[in-house]
């Protein structure tokens, strides 16, 4: 949801492609590896970065007291 918030707000169209960059903890990059293809086609993601987040659209925010560091840009 976080992503498609982030999408919206950045003014990127619905059908445009993108890159997803994150930043979190080893348990939350293990659950995107294991369910990528899922994740990227549910996002029409192109691309997932791990431990790196210098998108121009970006936000923070907390799962379970982790701060998450999302940063999405068009492919």
């Amino acid at each position: 949801r976080k992503i498609q918030n982030l999408r919206k707000e950045s003014g990127f169209k619905v059908e445009d492609r993108i890159n997803i960059s994150i930043v979190a903890n080893d348990s939350i990059y293990k659950a995107l590896e294991k369910n990528k293809g899922y994740f990227l086609n549910e996002v029409l993601g192109k691309e997932l970065i791990f431990k790196h987040c210098n998108e121009k659209f970006n936000i923070s925010f907390k799962i379970n007291d982790e701060i998450i560091e999302l940063g999405i840009s068009i492919s």
